[in-house]
């Protein structure tokens, strides 16, 4: 992952979430959840895809690919598992990448106090990541997790198949606060000149509030 996919996915994830964090009342899940609770099942409407970038001349199936379909979040012994189910997850060498991604924030009217969120990538499972940062607590700390400040950057197990992305997040990464969760989902080319990779997405709003907490 880098700095500028964050930045997308963090942008594609909370733009439409903000005006309505205060008005979640619904918590999803609750206090002491036990191995095997299913925290989240969700799924989304089809066809939805839009697009982020130029996508003249790539092949509507190829667009269409990262259409979300389904999200589940389920605690586990020590983190929660998160599956993520697409149209299709193309195959691992080509032109294209797909990432897939939750993002996680409190209520608030301004920037929120602490984010959270997980990444997976289709096409090279060993780069999905995880993070829980609290943005601007320390100003020129350049957006990095600080453990002083209890925020934390976590590699996070990662798998697929012809259609479903998952990643395991471990405990230690997770918020202790319920938040408004968003499912974002990405379609890169790795051939773009420009600075902008980015061609198109889907996103997937949880309603309420979720608790990710033990």
């Amino acid at each position: 992952m880098t700095a500028q996919t964050s930045c997308v996915l963090l942008r594609v994830a909370t733009g439409s979430a903000t005006a309505g964090l205060l008005a979640a009342g619904l918590l999803v899940g609750s206090p002491g959840h036990a191995a095997g609770s299913e925290l989240v099942d969700r799924a989304d409407r089809r066809g939805d895809v839009r697009a982020v970038g130029d996508t003249d001349g790539i092949d509507p199936a190829i667009v269409s690919s990262v259409d979300l379909r389904h999200v589940t979040v389920t605690r586990q012994r020590d983190g929660v598992r998160i599956v993520i189910r697409l149209k299709k997850v193309l195959p691992a060498r080509g032109r294209w990448v797909q990432e897939v991604g939750v993002s996680m924030a409190p209520p608030s009217w301004a920037f929120p106090e602490w984010i959270f969120e997980g990444f997976a990538v289709a096409q090279h499972l060993g780069a999905s990541q995880a993070f829980y940062i609290a943005p601007g607590d320390e100003e020129g700390d350049g957006g990095e997790p600080d453990p002083d400040d209890g925020e934390v950057f976590c590699r996070v197990a990662a798998g697929k198949g012809g259609k479903v992305v998952s990643m395991t997040v471990p405990d230690r990464c997770l918020p202790e606060e319920s938040g408004r969760l968003e499912v974002v989902s990405l379609l890169l080319d790795k051939r773009s000149k420009s600075d902008d990779p980015f061609v198109a997405g889907d996103k997937l709003g949880v309603g309420g509030l979720v608790d990710l907490t033990p």
